[in-house]
């Protein structure tokens, strides 16, 4: 290969990776990884959570766990606050979602069931818009006594 093929190719190839890195840091808003953990700071508690930012990582979520551990969760990162919606399809335990705007919890819902058979899709949808979803063990929000209008701090988890 004459070495100005080469130069092409390899000027492609970081342009090609370097377009790829921009376009995930504008999906995950630099924040964090698909690999990462977080702390949430409310109020009364802290809760660690696996970051499920990629399409592929939120559409597994939880499914197919068994159980969480205490004071922990999965929290579902949007690059704009939307109503998204959840189901339950493949769960094994209940849940207790958070739903968390400009770093306010804006609604919660409790004991939220997993599905009773493989026919049940039973939609969960917020009323309103939110940039981040926290999914945590049933009775979390009640152990930590959260409610709307709690400020959440974020951190990275050491």
């Amino acid at each position: 290969m004459s070495p100005q093929i080469f130069f092409i190719v390899g000027v492609i190839c970081m342009g090609i990776a370097l377009v790829g890195g921009v376009l995930w840091w504008h999906n995950t808003k630099g924040t964090f990884l698909d690999t990462d953990t977080v702390r949430l700071s409310f109020p009364h508690g802290i809760i660690t959570a696996e970051i499920a930012a990629s399409p592929a990582k939120q559409s597994q979520g939880l499914s197919g766990r068994t159980e969480l551990p205490s004071l922990h969760g999965m929290l579902f990162t949007f690059s704009s606050p939307q109503k998204q919606t959840f189901w339950m399809k493949g769960m094994k335990m209940p849940l207790d979602f958070i739903w968390i705007s400009d770093k306010k919890v804006i609604e919660t819902r409790s004991d939220v069931p997993p599905p009773k058979n493989l026919l049940d899709m039973t939609l969960i949808t917020p009323t309103q818009p939110a940039d981040l979803v926290l999914e945590v063990a049933v009775g979390t929000i009640e152990k930590l006594q959260i409610k709307v209008g709690d400020v959440v701090e974020i951190s990275n988890a050491k």
